[in-house]
């Protein structure tokens, strides 16, 4: 790709012979035209596990971006990105694998430490033991939001092909005592029962958001995850 610096012709983009130009960070481009691929060459193992993976970070992306609170946390982090879609998809394409995602992806940009210690599942909820570090700079104080959310998915396998969803769930966390253990508990619906039904194995991500949602002032916990085996 060549880059051009000054053009007599003004602006311009779009495509000319075989060349096509292109706007890029302010500056304008132009490349030669991409062959196109032949319909009964089959396509490499290398590029069907870039789009399975392109494809899955698509799916969580879309996810987060549903829930109001994590839209806003990644709208207002210093993340480079153009926007919070961007910044979204930039932070998590490297961890996801062509077969689906895994504990390294994240809700919500790096920030307070959060660590998930135990998981309890049932078939009416599951509850989260988890460890905050408390720093004296840290405003994270009760009440504060907790949200997680659940990918769930069926292994490969011959007859089938991977099948993917997503459930997201958000409460208030009022206080926490300081005799017992950290731990936020979150409730299925018969929706949520009869999807988890679906699916074989998953994980869980979870985030803390402060109550304080202005742009200066509002904190959040790094993403924890933790995987779950569904019977």
């Amino acid at each position: 790709m060549a880059t051009i610096k000054r053009s007599i012709l003004g602006k311009f983009s779009g495509s000319a012979g075989d060349l096509v130009f292109v706007l890029r960070n302010g500056k304008r481009h132009f490349r030669s035209k991409p062959k196109p691929r032949d319909p009964d060459k089959p396509k490499s193992q290398k590029t069907l596990d870039n789009e399975n993976a392109f494809a899955y970070t698509s799916l969580f992306v879309k996810e987060i971006s549903k829930n109001k609170l994590l839209k806003f946390i990644w709208e207002n982090s210093k993340l480079k990105g153009e926007n919070y879609y961007g910044r979204i998809f930039s932070a998590n394409r490297k961890a996801v694998n062509p077969s689906g995602l895994t504990l390294y992806n994240t809700i919500t940009p790096e920030s307070i430490y959060m660590k998930i210690n135990s998981l309890v599942l049932d078939d009416d909820y599951f509850s989260l033991d988890y460890e905050i570090q408390r720093k004296v700079e840290c405003s994270l104080q009760h009440p504060f939001h907790a949200v997680s959310v659940l990918f769930l998915c069926n292994p490969h396998n011959s007859k089938r092909k991977p099948s993917v969803s997503f459930l997201s769930f958000e409460i208030l966390v009022s206080e926490q005592f300081a005799d017992k253990p950290n731990i936020v508990t979150f409730k299925f619906n018969d929706s949520d029962k009869e999807t988890i039904s679906e699916f074989q194995k998953g994980i869980i991500y979870l985030a803390f958001i402060s109550n304080d949602l202005s742009p200066k002032s509002v904190e959040w916990t790094t993403t924890a995850a933790i995987e779950i085996n569904i019977s």
